[in-house]
């Protein structure tokens, strides 16, 4: 799998300062919702950088198409390398995945964003699977931004959900354009407009705050009830999470406490009791609904789980 430095401008297309751009391939595949949100970040032609600007925010928007992997310190001058920075790097279309040193890795779906400080521990991939990696990223080189990032637990990676229509993803992406445009008025604007998005990512951190066993659970969960009626299987979910069937499973049951095939068929049976209570099906419409392969085995499993009948359970709650 290639370094990003090897990867052609054939198959590497970014929205940045120098050189045209061809704003229809960067954006291919990218949503309704998010073309909407990203409609400025392009760069025009030509344009020289401010008398003012300074090297504190540098940013992008790229497709990369080939397999690839390389390091969060890749985004940016190579020459500062070494000083302490953070990155944020946005889903825009596609997906790729974030792997630390000890093998855990993160996907990356439209809407997602990762931020780390650097020299970071992460390296970014784009896997064979995937039809592509539309992203936005920035990098930002100031001391005390840094500090604040860093105290909101960045340096051991921070995974947000910023849907596009929320203020902590308009910061972000104004942020993002900035440096790629250079559209700040002067250096006074520039930060504020950083401080203003460290600001609403730190609030937004605060606010999405919850244990690890209970962000992957509500993950799953929501992942699965979304397959019904056909179901997923344990090896399609675990790719959800760019992990093996095996792996996710061990990791699964590591922060949870709990077996995932067994986390799975709850789920399938919570939303049973919930279509029991709440509507007149017939149990077949129920079994079919909920991915068992007949009412036989709905009931079965049912009372394995809720210890009395669906039919039971429809009359008295248990």
């Amino acid at each position: 799998m290639p370094p990003l430095s090897a990867i052609p401008d054939s198959d590497r297309r970014s929205a940045r300062f120098e050189g045209a751009l061809d704003t229809a391939r960067v954006f291919t595949g990218v949503d309704s919702a998010w073309a909407a949100a990203t409609a400025n970040l392009t760069a025009p032609e030509n344009v020289p950088r401010p008398a003012w600007s300074t090297d504190t925010i540098h940013g992008r928007v790229e497709r990369l198409t080939l397999p690839t992997c390389y390091g969060l310190d890749e985004l940016g001058p190579s020459s500062d390398v070494e000083r302490p920075s953070f990155t944020l790097q946005l889903g825009l279309a596609g997906w790729g995945n974030v792997r630390a040193r000890d093998g855990v890795v993160q996907k990356l779906s439209p809407g997602t964003a990762w931020v780390t400080t650097n020299p970071s521990q992460y390296q970014c991939v784009v896997p064979q699977q995937s039809p592509g990696w539309t992203f936005a990223w920035v990098r930002v080189w100031h001391p005390y931004v840094v500090e604040r990032i860093a105290a909101s637990g960045a340096a051991s990676g921070l995974l947000l959900d910023l849907p596009p229509d929320r203020a902590v993803t308009a910061h972000t992406l104004r942020l993002v354009r900035g440096a790629v445009r250079n559209d700040f008025r002067d250096a006074f604007e520039a930060e504020l407009c950083l401080f203003e998005c460290v600001l609403a990512l730190q609030r937004w951190t605060r606010q999405s705050q919850v244990a690890p066993h209970d962000r992957i659970m509500d993950r799953v969960r929501s992942i699965v009830a979304a397959s019904l009626p056909g179901g997923i299987s344990l090896r399609d979910l675990a790719a959800e999470f760019g992990m093996s069937r095996c792996y996710f499973s061990h990791r699964f049951r590591e922060q949870t406490g709990l077996a995932l095939s067994h986390f799975v068929m709850t789920v399938r049976v919570d939303r049973a009791a919930e279509m029991l209570i709440g509507t007149r099906d017939p149990l077949k419409t129920i079994a079919d609904a909920c991915g068992f392969a007949n009412v036989s085995h709905f009931g079965k499993v049912f009372r394995r789980f809720r210890s009395c009948s669906p039919a039971a359970f429809r009359r008295t709650g248990c």
